[in-house]
């Protein structure tokens, strides 16, 4: 259930991402519902302090990195 529950949270948030246009302060507060969601699922309870997920490569993303060059409104 609680894999369930994080994919399904990850695909709103994924969602919330991908819509562009409306209020901007009702999108930016439909995409912070949808991150306060995903983190109550997180399984690891200090993330930021978690030696093992700290470790590695990383890739950093930012607004024009996203796939086709989507940039989010209002950024």
């Amino acid at each position: 259930m609680a894999i369930a529950a994080r994919a399904a949270a990850q695909a709103s948030l994924k969602e919330a991402l991908k819509k562009e246009g409306g209020d901007g302060d009702v999108h930016r507060a439909t995409i912070a519902a949808a991150i306060d969601a995903l983190c109550q699922l997180n399984p690891t309870p200090a993330p930021t302090r978690c030696p093992e997920l700290l470790e590695g490569q990383w890739r950093l993303l930012s607004t024009p990195n996203f796939p086709q060059g989507q940039r989010l409104p209002g950024v």
